[in-house]
C-alpha cells in the first residue's frame, strides 16, 4: 500500500489497491527551477517490458530532495502474472533505480 512496509514478495491475493514504488531522492541544482523527466519501465521475467510511462518532479534551485510514489503493476481489477517482476526507473536513457519483486499465486 501506499507508505506500506518494503517488500520483495507477496501473493497476487494480498494485493487489493496495487503496488507502490517508493522513489527517495535529492540533488543539488545550481541555476533555475527545472522540471526533471522520469520514465518507468516494467519487465516480466521473460524479459519483455509490458508498462511503460514517464512523470516528472520539479527541481528547485536549493539543494532538496523527497519521496515520490509510483504506481507499478496491473491496473486495479487486472491479474498479476505470478513469477519475477523488475522495475526500472530511466532519466534521459540512463538507469537511476532498479527493484525486482516475486509475484506467487
Amino acid at each position: 500500500s501506499r507508505g506500506g512496509e518494503p517488500t520483495a514478495r507477496f501473493s497476487a491475493k494480498e494485493v487489493s489497491d496495487g503496488l507502490w514504488l517508493t522513489l527517495e531522492y535529492s540533488y543539488d541544482l545550481q541555476g533555475s527551477s527545472r522540471q526533471v523527466e522520469l520514465e518507468i519501465v516494467e519487465y516480466f521475467e521473460d524479459g519483455f517490458p509490458y508498462l511503460r510511462h514517464t512523470f516528472s518532479l520539479v527541481a528547485e534551485r536549493r539543494y532538496s530532495g523527497g519521496a515520490l510514489w509510483q504506481s507499478v503493476g496491473p491496473g486495479p481489477g487486472q491479474e498479476w502474472a505470478t513469477g519475477r517482476h523488475w522495475v526500472y526507473v530511466y532519466h534521459q536513457g540512463r538507469k537511476v533505480a532498479e527493484v525486482e519483486y516475486l509475484v506467487t499465486r
